[in-house]
């Protein structure tokens, strides 16, 4: 679900996807930039993580200092100097936070996929238990759903209480 949207991304705005070798789970690529990824993956094994055994949040906080330039140079050449530009690359939504005061005005797409068939996947590509997975896709919605609802909360307005959420 998630390469879908990257792929048709790719086809409307400057979208920094890089070269998108076929995969046997992903026939058509997984639409993600080389050099997010390697940056990302720095970031969490920076904080005693990585993509599948995400470190706490103050921990990925903890690092910033060492990735700022770093963060900073990566996106000024994935903008490029267009106006609607993005990338792809679920680890994002652990390292968001790092990047968010370095974006003018984001505009976020988040795509929800039911822990099930993330369990489902990562146990068919990684050979993750399904317990596993569930685990790991509920760390990941949980975050992901923090950070929209900090995105679209109004000045002044906790984002719980702009997503609906009990504090």
């Amino acid at each position: 679900a998630t390469s879908l949207v990257a792929q048709s991304l790719a086809q409307t705005i400057h979208f920094s996807c890089g070269s998108q070798a076929p995969t046997p789970d992903q026939p058509h690529g997984h639409y993600e930039n080389r050099e997010m990824v390697k940056l990302n993956d720095s970031i969490l094994s920076a904080a005693a993580g990585s993509w599948h055994t995400p470190p706490a949040e103050d921990a990925i906080l903890a690092v910033r200092g060492r990735f700022v330039g770093r963060i900073q140079e990566l996106l000024g050449q994935l903008q490029g100097g267009h106006e609607l530009w993005g990338w792809k690359d679920p680890r994002s939504i652990l390292t968001l936070p790092l990047f968010l005061p370095y974006l003018e005005e984001p505009h976020l797409v988040a795509v929800f996929r039911p822990p099930l068939a993330v369990a489902r996947s990562l146990q068919r590509r990684n050979h993750f238990p399904i317990a596993r997975g569930l685990a790991l896709a509920e760390d990941y919605n949980r975050r992901l759903q923090a950070l929209v609802a900090e995105q679209v909360a109004p000045p002044g307005v906790p984002p719980a209480a702009a997503s609906g959420s009990a504090s």
